[in-house]
């Protein structure tokens, strides 16, 4: 219902009420609407159609001179506009563009469901805070699907050669990282570069926005940019290119300059009459499907200031979305955020010689060891973590399930089929029984590489079921126990200790997954960065849910060779020192639960000193005990009891008594060693 003609009296007509003429005489001559002309007012006067690159700028810089409007100042504009383009030009061939999205994402990583499969490439009806618009092309836009919709866009990794980075972009409650030689953030913590982290909240219209931080200090370092969405907003980005500094400036629109090289143009009226034939032919390029990006721009104006009736059939299908979306954003609900490592640009790295990293050799290819797949071919998609992964486990390499089978066999068994258990090199040692290694690490593989089923096997062979009682003869021929003649008597790792007596006090909580808990912080562990003290007992949890912190890790877990956590070990030391028994005679937790154990005990008064006896060997050993041992163990609480002032009666059911013996318990070597 806008026809070229219509268009250009709209604009002449806005004109002269904007100089104040009244509305009621410029409708009647001008023969417009008078509600559709206070929308014409409005949108002209928008600071939006000033910028640079907006297709309506031709007219509102040169509408404020009225009828004085001469051919030399249209030419004069459009020599400025020209220019504007000839330095556009130039400063784009001096600063290189990042990303300006007119080809999909062309190497962006995405995650998450906010960015869609791809960016915007054709016109598009959407409804945005319940307003129409049409979308423009050449846009990573999380917000065309759903505001609600979370994700990540990551840019693929490029060298810094300039001191600034520039987005022209607009979003709500979104952020933009700049992540320096693969160091990353998370949205819980900036741990390097927090500096280079930009909030986005310019949802009005496209700006062009700067990168925090100082990046001169970085020129040469690789880099990567994340576009992150982690809300019920939403950002777009329309160009990101590197400066020397300068702002970088936009060119002029397209469609202005081609109004601006009309024929025949010395007046308001002639202008406003070229506007108008630009009009017609947009909108013949609309209804054929032929808009390029700036005939989209001025379409997109136009509906977003309500120039025109948008027509029935597209209400109708903007009807249709609209009720498509709102099912669909019922059943959307923020998503469940894991911290892991997504997929990059793939870059290989040069070996350093005799370990200097800043003395470099050949470049070395990205994939797995060349002794086990040989010469592969160079991976051209991604970073080549994929591939790694699926030659790790690839049939053909045995070595993953040989190094898993070795592993799993040294935890049971306190020495591995290989010793050597984080070196199957040159340098590590041979195998004991390298036909079982091949044997057990072809059934794992054949098992589906289970290692419940794996464990399972290992359990109820002969080799595992033996006594630990060396035999003489065999000790002479074997003195090492290579050969397996007798189960090895190991001693439990510092975790497992720390459960067994959490165990027998009762206090444990075998509940499965959920939260770590904070790790206990005696008055000696003290530092930067030091914690609130979690719970003695840490509320019952088992070991594997405590907090690890590497400058405050637990001292009944060092004493007991628990590793410090900077790099993964496959064998622990096992250590036989003082620091041990210390720990189990002193250690708060231990006297703790004794008094938890006693208490426990005690609570059962059907129970005879016999009956109580052999119920804590039962649960401390696995094994009732023996006659000395029982008289032993009476003996001790009476004689405990005396040196407390007790009766011998007393003794029976003291706390305090039983909390002692309780404690000798788990001082007993067989409580810590397996036999």
């Amino acid at each position: 219902d806008l026809s070229g003609e219509l268009f250009g009296r709209y604009l002449l007509a806005s004109n002269e009420v904007a100089a104040g003429m009244p509305i009621d005489v410029i409708v009647e001559q001008w023969d417009v609407k008078a509600e559709s002309l206070s929308r014409w007012v409005e949108a002209i006067k928008q600071n939006v159609v000033q910028t640079s690159s907006h297709p309506m700028r031709g007219w509102t810089a040169l509408a404020r001179l009225g009828e004085d409007v001469t051919a030399a100042d249209i030419d004069g504009l459009r020599k400025r506009m020209d220019e504007e383009k000839k330095r556009s030009k130039e400063f784009d061939a001096m600063n290189p563009l990042v990303a300006d999205f007119e080809d999909g994402y062309n190497g962006w990583f995405k995650t998450g469901e906010a960015f869609g499969m791809t960016s915007t490439q054709t016109r598009q009806w959407e409804s945005r805070s319940n307003e129409l618009q049409l979308t423009l092309p050449g846009r990573a836009d999380s917000g065309v699907l759903s505001s609600r919709l979370q994700g990540v866009l990551r840019s693929p990794t490029f060298t810094l050669t300039h001191p600034n980075i520039f987005y022209r972009i607009r979003g709500k409650d979104a952020q933009l990282r700049l992540m320096i030689d693969g160091y990353f953030m998370n949205q819980f913590s900036g741990l390097l570069f927090e500096e280079f982290q930009l909030d986005v909240n310019t949802e009005e219209d496209y700006v062009w926005l700067r990168q925090q931080g100082d990046l001169g200090r970085y020129l040469g370092h690789q880099v990567y940019i994340e576009v992150v969405d982690h809300s019920d907003g939403f950002v777009a980005v329309d160009e990101i290119r590197q400066s020397g500094g300068d702002v970088p400036p936009t060119p002029p629109s397209e469609l202005a300059m081609e109004v601006l090289e009309m024929d025949n143009l010395d007046s308001l009226e002639s202008l406003a009459m070229a506007y108008g034939q630009v009009w017609s032919r947009v909108t013949q390029a609309w209804k054929s499907g032929n808009l390029d990006s700036s005939d989209q721009t001025l379409i997109h104006w136009a509906v977003q200031q309500r120039l025109f009736n948008v027509p029935n059939d597209v209400q109708s299908k903007l009807t249709d979305l609209r009720r498509q979306k709102q099912e669909l954003e019922k059943d959307i609900s923020s998503p469940i955020e894991v911290l892991a490592m997504t997929d990059g640009t793939g870059e290989n790295e040069q070996v350093f010689i005799r370990g200097n990293h800043r003395t470099l050799g050949e470049e070395a290819p990205r994939q797995l060891l060349t002794a086990l797949v040989g010469r592969k071919p160079l991976v051209k998609q991604g970073s080549g973590r994929l591939a790694l992964a699926d030659d790790i486990v690839d049939p053909a390499n045995s070595l993953t399930a040989r190094v898993l089978v070795n592993r799993i066999w040294y935890h049971l068994f306190g020495r591995g089929i290989v010793n050597s258990v984080d070196n199957f090199g040159v340098l590590g040692e041979r195998p004991s029984h390298p036909e079982l290694l091949d044997f057990l690490a072809s059934e794992f593989v054949n098992q589906g590489w289970s290692v419940k089923r794996l464990i399972r096997t290992i359990l109820l062979s002969n080799a595992y079921q033996m006594s630990s009682v060396p035999n003489s003869a065999a000790s002479e021929l074997d003195p090492e126990n290579l050969l397996l003649h007798c189960m090895r008597i190991r001693r439990l790792e510092g975790e497992a200790i720390r459960d067994s007596i959490l165990a027998i006090s009762g206090r444990i909580d075998r509940q499965l997954f959920g939260s770590s808990v904070p790790v206990h912080v005696t008055a000696f562990m003290q530092g930067r960065g030091r914690p609130e003290s979690g719970a003695l007992d840490g509320q019952g949890r088992r070991s594997i849910y405590t907090e690890v912190r590497r400058n405050f890790l637990s001292p009944m877990m060092l004493a007991f060779d628990m590793p410090i956590p900077f790099n993964a070990i496959g064998r622990r030391n096992v250590s036989n020192v003082p620091a041990q028994a210390l720990i189990l005679m002193n250690d708060p937790l231990v006297v703790q639960q004794s008094h938890v154990w006693a208490k426990k005990l005690l609570s059962d008064k059907g129970l005879s000193i016999d009956e109580r006896i052999e119920k804590m060997y039962l649960v401390a050993f696995a094994c009732s005990p023996r006659n000395s041992e029982l008289s032993q163990t009476k003996e001790f609480l009476q004689r405990q009891g005396k040196e407390l002032g007790l009766e011998p009666e007393q003794c029976e059911r003291d706390q305090r008594v039983w909390a002692d013996l309780c404690h000798v318990m788990m001082n007993v070597k067989k409580f810590i060693f397996i036999h």
